[in-house]
C-alpha cells in the first residue's frame, strides 16, 4: 500500500523534470530555428536584399530631399 507515497513522488518527478527537459528542447528548437533562420537569410536574402534596396530607396531619397 505504498500509493499515497507512490503518487506524491510520481506528481513531483515528472514535474521537475518535464520542466528543464521542456525548457532545453524549447531552447534547442529555438537555436535550430535561429540557426536555420540566418542560414536562409544569408542564402536567400542578400542578393534580393541589395536589389530590392537599391531600388526603392533612391526614390524615397529623392522625394524627401525634393520635399
Amino acid at each position: 500500500m505504498e500509493s499515497p507515497q507512490q503518487r506524491l513522488q510520481l506528481r513531483q518527478r515528472p514535474r521537475q523534470q518535464r520542466r528543464p527537459r521542456q525548457q532545453r528542447q524549447q531552447r534547442q528548437q529555438l537555436r535550430q530555428r535561429q540557426r536555420l533562420q540566418q542560414q536562409l537569410r544569408q542564402r536567400r536574402q542578400p542578393p534580393r536584399q541589395q536589389r530590392q534596396r537599391q531600388r526603392p530607396q533612391p526614390r524615397p531619397r529623392q522625394q524627401l530631399r525634393q520635399q
